[in-house]
């Protein structure tokens, strides 16, 4: 029903501006079991999910919102960046390269996958530690690179010591 979803979706909001990402993905997902062809929700739990560091959710998650919509840039990046943050290569692989051929990222998208391809390669061995911080730190103060290596870049490296997986 279109109201409860909608109200679903404001408690989400309210969750979100409350620091709650647990609680607001848990409104986001029902407003989403109320209304599932919502493209606006879909994208905000993807947000919710990136923003709150809950990688498994968002690959989760966004694998589900692409069955909905394939060709949508927005569920194909968050799908990329959950399958990062996962080290599931072939499937950030498979995203990266649709959004190419769809050709509508946005700028930012394009910083993103940039980064990802970076971050591969240093997870893989093609590049070393030295490296990669090289190319975070060769940032213009204000782009991505500089804000992965002050936020994620330490909670990866602390996470991929102790597990490779943070939910």
């Amino acid at each position: 029903h279109p109201d409860e979803a909608e109200g679903k979706a404001i408690q989400a909001k309210l969750e979100v501006m409350g620091g709650n990402t647990l609680l607001a993905r848990d409104a986001y997902r029902n407003a989403l079991d109320a209304n599932p062809a919502d493209l606006n929700e879909w994208i905000a739990l993807l947000e919710n999910d990136w923003s709150g560091a809950h990688f498994v959710h968002l690959f989760a998650d966004a694998e589900e919102a692409m069955d909905l919509f394939p060709s949508q840039s927005e569920i194909l990046y968050y799908y990329a960046l959950g399958a990062t943050f996962l080290q599931l290569w072939d499937d950030a692989d498979y995203a990266m390269s649709k959004m190419n051929r769809l050709g509508t990222m946005s700028p930012t998208e394009k910083q993103s996958l940039e980064l990802i391809s970076q971050y591969k390669s240093y997870l893989t061995g093609e590049n070393d530690e030295k490296a990669f911080l090289s190319y975070l730190k060769d940032a213009n103060g204000n782009d991505l690179r500089a804000i992965y290596l002050k936020t994620a870049f330490p909670l990866l490296h602390q996470t991929n010591a102790k597990s490779n997986i943070l939910y």
